[in-house]
């Protein structure tokens, strides 16, 4: 008289009803990468992260004052020349 025991079996380890729960476990691995992965200052593969949005911003904005600084130059350059 063999009774199933509710645990880890040869099968890997089972959630209440009885079954494997290895999807769970990969999930819980992938989301732990990810979050490795972006706090080592990687890149998520989870999309458009709000980080990754407010680097596209940093970026514009740089690229603007950047822009700004070369005109300001020019103009002080061309009011030297004339």
């Amino acid at each position: 008289a063999n009774k199933a025991v509710a645990g880890p079996g040869p099968s890997g380890p089972n959630d209440e009803d009885g079954q494997n729960s290895v999807g769970a476990t990969v999930r819980k691995a992938e989301e732990a990468f990810e979050r490795a992965l972006e706090g080592a200052g990687g890149v998520s593969s989870a999309g458009a992260s709000p980080d990754r949005v407010d680097a596209a911003k940093r970026a514009e904005l740089d690229e603007l004052a950047r822009s700004n600084r070369i005109k300001e130059r020019l103009e002080v350059f061309k009011s030297r020349g004339s």
